[in-house]
């Protein structure tokens, strides 16, 4: 006869409660694949950079990066878990969402202003919390970070962190949980791994930027008989660093008040800030970032002053809409900026001179000529998308040799929401003026393009201007409903302004611009 014994019940813990082997809590950054990366992330930046400067090494710690960071996310997730007493999550699916988030982070961070500024702050407020910077009294700053869109060239070292996963799942058996990690609070060898790959990671990314600059600031008055400032810099690069990355020119504009005994800069309203170079040129583009306080204009000359160059740049700070009581007293800035990633610190070996041309200023009333269009549209979830388009034509008598300053042309967009069911910003916006493309937001400034880079001297000129607007929800705030709210929508007006300003005193034909439907 055969005996049954009874089946006990379990009621043991997650940490002994699953028998089937599986991977270890931290196998995965001891890895050898992660450990290389680690160790070639910090031979890179703190050496190879150094050594030989140049295309390989400057991508080289973003794909050891990308090889590690899911790695290390994955390890704290499963790390945290354990330690809560809780089962981790399915290694393959985390590992999976590890590598898009890290993807989806780094593709921001390399494409877009807002993405690089919120990972300089992060890992600047990082390092300052490592080096007990509460304690000692110092504050945080954000380390220098660049957006720089070719480093998505690095993109495809995501696979590398699916490949080590799942080596770690395979060598753990086959059963139905052999990818989730095994039985155990997380070991003393594996937290201590994980705190030695963070601080190794962190202290490869402290290696800041090396960097020159040299500024200027003025204080100028706008009102009613002052309605334009223009000040022209010369600048000066002379290069001897192999390893000189970006040089920018950037210009802003900023009142100063006195805050409890501090001077305090802010932003102007009604102020607009144009920075146009003398000779338009593929070598000089403007910098969408920005460097000021509100985005305000930069030029990137990399590859114009890669060894050394000068040149020159007009800065028009100008007042629109109604003219204020009195005059408006602002502080005008320029800074020449070069930047560099190699070495140990100190400044690049790189001169910089920044003048202010003062016989070329002007402030005053500019002889002007403008035309100006406005249109008003509504996107939402029942039309999610709208194009708008004018054409802007200027006569030839106008376009005189040089086009340059004293002359400058100037094509000024902006875009107000008139009404919306709920985020007055639920919308992407993006205006194409000629050749250039810029994007457009309800609370930012207006923003400004050279007009004259468009044109050629003495030959009327055509310039075609496309808005399009795209309605999109996953802005609303996080509590609209639409199923209990109106349909979504954003109703926009946008204006474009035209102007052809002679800071000279010379005589500039009327009617020489004109702006028309397309």
């Amino acid at each position: 006869m055969t005996v049954r014994r009874p089946q006990a019940t379990y009621r043991g813990t997650v940490h002994d409660r699953w028998t089937t082997p599986g991977p270890r809590c931290g196998d995965l950054l001891s890895h050898p694949l992660a450990v290389a990366a680690v160790i070639v992330l910090a031979l890179n930046d703190h050496l190879l950079k150094a050594v030989a400067p140049g295309f390989v090494t400057g991508k080289l710690s973003d794909v050891a990066g990308l090889v590690f960071a899911p790695l290390l996310v994955t390890s704290i997730v499963e790390i945290v878990a354990l330690g809560l007493d809780r089962q981790p999550p399915d290694r393959r699916r985390l590992v999976i969402v590890s590598i898009i988030a890290t993807g989806l982070a780094f593709a921001l961070v390399k494409t877009t202003p807002p993405g690089t500024a919120i990972f300089a702050w992060s890992l600047g407020i990082a390092q300052w919390l490592a080096g007990a910077g509460p304690i000692f009294g110092t504050a945080p700053h954000a380390t220098a970070v660049l957006t720089d869109p070719s480093d998505l060239i690095a993109l495809p070292a995501l696979a590398a962190a699916s490949w080590v996963a799942a080596r770690t799942v395979s060598r753990a058996g086959e059963g139905p949980r052999r990818s989730t990690v095994a039985a155990g609070r997380p070991s003393t060898p594996a937290v201590g791994l994980l705190v030695v790959a963070g601080l190794a990671t962190m202290a490869t990314s402290q290696t800041s930027m090396r960097q020159s600059e040299s500024h200027l600031e003025e204080t100028v008055h706008l009102g009613a008989s002052r309605s334009a400032a223009v000040r022209h810099v010369s600048f000066e690069v002379v290069n001897r660093d192999p390893g000189l990355e970006t040089v920018l020119l950037a210009v802003s504009t900023s009142s100063k008040e006195t805050q409890d005994g501090m001077t305090v800069l802010g932003p102007i309203p009604g102020v607009v800030l144009t920075l146009i170079p003398d000779e338009p040129s593929d070598r000089i583009t403007p910098e969408e970032s920005g460097m000021g306080l509100t985005g305000e204009p930069a030029l990137d000359l990399t590859d114009l002053c890669r060894t050394s160059c000068r040149h020159g740049a007009t800065l028009v700070a100008r007042l629109i809409g109604e003219a204020p009581v009195g005059a408006i007293d602002v502080t005008l800035g320029a800074s020449l900026f070069a930047f560099g990633e190699l070495g140990d610190g100190g400044e690049l070996d790189t001169d910089l001179a920044l003048h202010n041309d003062a016989d070329r200023s002007f402030d005053g009333n500019p002889t002007t000529i403008m035309a100006n269009a406005e249109r008003s549209f509504r996107v939402g979830s029942t039309s999610e998308r709208a194009v708008e388009g004018l054409v802007m034509l200027l006569d030839a008598d106008v376009l005189k040799a040089p086009l340059a300053y004293p002359m400058v042309g100037t094509v000024t967009m902006s875009i107000e929401t008139t009404d919306a069911s709920d985020h007055p910003n639920a919308h992407l916006t993006s205006a194409t003026v000629g050749d250039e493309e810029i994007y457009l937001m309800g609370q930012e400034p207006p923003r400004t393009i050279d007009l004259l880079a468009q044109c050629e001297a003495g030959r009327p000129c055509e310039i075609p201007v496309t808005l399009t607007s795209d309605y999109d929800a996953s802005l609303n705030s996080p509590d609209f409903d639409p199923a209990k709210a109106p349909p979504g929508f954003v109703a926009l007006t946008w204006r474009v302004d035209v102007r052809i300003e002679a800071f000279d005193g010379r005589a500039l034909p009327v009617d020489a611009i004109e702006v028309s439907g397309s």
